[in-house]
């Protein structure tokens, strides 16, 4: 079993690291030369404070079984003060540590409302209506994004086609021309050009 000496001289070292760490997170704190993201990053590595307190809380209370009743009011009292003195450097370095994170969150806000995304226009063409037109308009803001002197293009332009067929007449059209074929003008025959000396195209019946 540890004596009182013993755990005594154990609190000590402890009690030790707990007081320049409290110094350290005052400097920290009174620096205003040091930068924002350097004082976030100090303040954290100090929080291990909270760990090394609870060290010496618990070396208090094995301390404190050991004396004679006469002896523990006056070691509570003593050993109160000095934790409560790392606990307020604790809390200070917290709720500094929340103000800088803070002022940071509201600064990277404030610069994203200042740049929003580029708005996106989506023209809506009816393919079931749709004509040359339409399509050259189209036709003419995408070349502009190649020759911007000829036209001036939206930012970002993607068209939205509704409908599932063209109308009668552009399907018309748009029909595929009937088959051509070659006929030689001596002899009618289906042959290759080379076979004849002039070949005609006639439209197939």
């Amino acid at each position: 079993m540890a004596s009182v000496a013993s755990l005594t001289s154990k609190r000590g070292g402890n009690r030790g690291a707990i007081t320049r760490l409290i110094a350290k997170i005052s400097d920290i704190i009174a620096d205003a030369s040091m930068d924002r993201d350097r004082k976030i990053h100090e303040l954290n590595k100090k929080l291990d404070l909270y760990d090394k307190i609870k060290v010496v809380e618990a070396l208090d209370t094995e301390i404190v079984e050991l004396l004679a009743a006469a002896e523990v009011e006056d070691e509570m009292d003593s050993s109160g003060v000095v934790n409560m003195a790392a606990y307020d450097a604790r809390d200070a370095a917290k709720f500094t540590l929340k103000k800088l994170m803070d002022e940071k969150a509201a600064e990277v806000a404030a610069t994203a409302n200042l740049n929003p995304p580029a708005a996106t226009i989506t023209p809506i063409i009816n393919v079931t209506t749709a004509t040359d037109s339409n399509i050259e308009i189209l036709e003419d803001s995408e070349s502009a994004l190649i020759h911007p002197s000829s036209l001036k293009p939206p930012k970002n332009l993607n068209v939205m086609f509704t409908g599932a067929t063209s109308s009668n007449k552009e399907s018309k059209k748009r029909e595929t021309p009937p088959v051509r074929k070659l006929y030689c003008p001596f002899c009618d025959g289906e042959h290759w050009p080379t076979d004849c000396l002039t070949v005609v195209y006639r439209q197939d019946s």
